[in-house]
């Protein structure tokens, strides 16, 4: 899938940040103890790649849902609303299905 470039750079920020501070506060003490190996790389990669997803997959949800691909209104909905404003302006209603 190929993503706009805007969401590639907020979700590296975004990565950046959190990843850094979610790696200080879970791996800190050991990190400063010995270099990492194994598991631990796995860990600190996941500390990274967790946000960034998080990150991706927020700001498609947004832009789908901005676009009304996520959750449109029901035609019939969005009739009875309109119906119901121009009732309350005063003006003609048509019946359902003409206009």
């Amino acid at each position: 899938m190929t993503l706009p470039p805007g969401i590639w750079v907020t979700a590296l920020r975004t990565s950046l940040v959190v990843g850094t501070a979610l790696t200080a506060i879970n791996h800190g003490a050991a990190l400063a103890a010995a270099p990492p190996t194994g598991v631990r790389l796995l860990q600190l990669a996941l500390c990274y790649a967790v946000p960034f997803g998080v990150s991706v997959h927020s700001q498609l949800s947004l832009s789908r849902r901005a676009e009304g691909g996520c959750f449109p209104r029901p035609e019939a909905a969005t009739t009875a609303v309109s119906e119901s404003r121009r009732r309350a302006r005063g003006g003609a209603v048509a019946p359902l299905g003409e206009g």
